[in-house]
């Protein structure tokens, strides 16, 4: 945790000295993520977006977050993004699946188990 500390403290100088640089936002919401801070981190991969609306970087770890955060929905909002910017990107499609799924059980409360045929009762 301490190398992922300093890298944070090295990253929040560079927003410092560039805080028009996107990369600077997207590298210190990568070190908040290593950290345990999906919440700040959601706010940097942001910052990194609004400078760099085809930062697709930053729109994958954005959504990673929000899934950790267990908002989903709004991580499909930017898988939708990179699907647009990338089409032919596997890994967003494959990862846009796994948030809907993890959407529709928190909508839902249903794991999406399903039950065996129910023994027949003695009596």
């Amino acid at each position: 945790m301490g190398e992922h500390a300093g890298a944070f403290h090295d990253y929040d100088r560079l927003v410092e000295l560039t805080p028009e640089d996107g990369f600077a936002y997207h590298a210190r919401g990568c070190a908040r993520a290593e950290l345990g801070d999906p919440h700040r981190a959601v706010e940097d991969f942001g910052r990194a977006i609004a400078l760099d609306p085809n930062d697709v970087e930053s729109r994958r770890n954005r959504a990673g977050s929000y899934r950790e955060l267990g908002e989903p929905d709004k991580a499909l909002e930017d898988y939708d993004e990179i699907i647009r910017l990338e089409p032919g990107d596997r890994s967003a499609k494959e990862e846009r699946r796994r948030a809907m799924e993890e959407s529709a059980v928190e909508r839902t409360g249903n794991s999406g188990c399903t039950r065996g045929p129910v023994p027949a009762q003695e009596g």
